[in-house]
């Protein structure tokens, strides 16, 4: 909404020991005892361009652990140090012009 991003799709995964089986659709895949099955369903989308929101508050996503370090360079373009837990204001608003150049482009 409002150019938000679309929230993630459904997910089935089973493990089988060490193996894990990535269930798109259908499987015809039999259980035995001991194997789990994760069924991961999607929330919501965003709301608001990623790149609008404060840096401020992505960092205390971050250290909420709502997200990580990544998603808040890659989705909201904030650069936060890993070692002192601050964010790089330059860093970050250069990102941020070029992540909007080439959302223009698109």
């Amino acid at each position: 909404v409002n150019g938000g991003l679309p929230g993630p799709g459904n997910k089935v995964l089973i493990y089988k020991g060490n193996k894990v089986i990535d269930v798109r659709k259908i499987t015809a895949e039999e259980l035995s005892r001991g194997d789990l099955i994760s069924i991961r369903t999607s929330g919501g989308g965003g709301w608001g361009d990623p790149l609008e929101r404060d840096p401020k508050l992505v960092l205390e996503d971050v250290k909420n652990e709502l997200i990580d370090v990544r998603t808040a360079k890659e989705v909201y373009g904030v650069i936060i140090n890993e070692q002192t837990m601050e964010i790089d204001f330059e860093a970050t608003k250069k990102l941020r012009e070029e992540l909007r150049r080439r959302k223009a482009r698109r």
